[in-house]
């Protein structure tokens, strides 16, 4: 995730950059360009959970409590066994 980026594209390849060096340290020798942007958000709020089985969850709303609710739901959906928590939650300046 990337936020507070001077630009759209910075954030995007702020996000792709975290998530591919992320990606190298836990999985040696995987390919670049498994990454990808989810949501977008410029005026609202988005959130991301993540489970401890690799589910995770993300989701934008115009308050932060309402995207980090909504983020642990879906990933909650993904597998019921185990409580999903949130890594991150932002709101957008403007």
């Amino acid at each position: 995730y990337a936020y507070s980026q001077p630009s759209r594209a910075a954030a995007e390849r702020a996000a792709i950059d975290q998530c591919e060096t992320a990606l190298a340290k836990s999985r040696p020798g995987s390919a670049r360009g498994s990454c990808a942007v989810r949501p977008a958000f410029d005026r609202s709020c988005g959130a991301l959970a993540v489970g401890n089985f690799g589910e995770w969850g993300i989701a934008t709303a115009s308050s932060e409590s309402a995207a980090k609710q909504d983020a642990v739901k879906q990933c909650n959906s993904h597998l019921p066994t185990e409580p999903c928590r949130v890594t991150v939650g932002v709101c957008s300046l403007n």
